[in-house]
């Protein structure tokens, strides 16, 4: 039973990091005017977009002149999980 849920803890772990890269790809695309047309922005886009606007919508835009800071509660919600994880992680291994 401890394996399984090892297992699923690391899954998740990955599975945060991944959903990192990608958000880091939707601040980049969102410089860029890609067009409608384009399946990558949009999947991108279907992805991040409802998570980042739920922050926006809880937390007040954090802007500095013309940049935006706002993705870094993103960055911090994801690098906070992960540790969370590691730390289930190092008790199941530790038995």
């Amino acid at each position: 039973m401890i394996v399984y849920i090892f297992y699923i803890l690391q899954i998740i772990y990955y599975a945060i990091s991944i959903y990192g890269y990608i958000f880091v790809v939707y601040v980049f695309l969102s410089y860029f005017n890609l067009g409608v047309d384009n399946i990558f922005a949009k999947i991108v886009n279907a992805l991040c977009a409802p998570v980042y606007n739920f922050f926006l919508r809880v937390l007040p835009p954090l802007r500095i002149g013309m940049f935006d800071f706002s993705p870094l509660y993103i960055f911090s919600f994801l690098y906070l999980i992960q540790l969370v994880i590691q730390r289930l992680i190092e008790i199941i291994i530790r038995g």
